[in-house]
């Protein structure tokens, strides 16, 4: 973005789309910050609908998340294979008392 003008198309552009809370540019990195519960593909179509050149900014790190919950019940999956190579004596009792 290289004005004023540039910056304000952009914003406008993202908040027509409904579930946007905020947006935040950053001018000098070339850089758009979109807060809210929306698509992100929907978000990259707008702004390229806008005439302005948009792609998504990588992670710095992965997420401390599940993303889906293939990788939630897969993580659990993980977790009861490494609790079954503990020694007996370490391993959590699964009897009731």
């Amino acid at each position: 973005m290289c004005c004023n003008g540039c910056e304000r198309v952009v914003k406008n552009a993202i908040y027509k789309l409904r579930g946007v809370d905020s947006v935040e540019v950053d001018t000098e990195m070339e850089k758009v910050t979109v807060i809210g519960y929306i698509d992100r593909n929907k978000v990259l179509k707008r702004v390229r609908r806008a005439g302005k050149r948009a792609e998504f900014w990588p992670y710095p790190n992965p997420p401390l998340y599940f993303t889906t919950t293939a990788e939630y019940f897969k993580d659990d999956q993980r977790v009861q294979r490494e609790l079954q190579l503990l020694p007996a004596w370490i391993q959590p009792r699964t009897q009731a008392w």
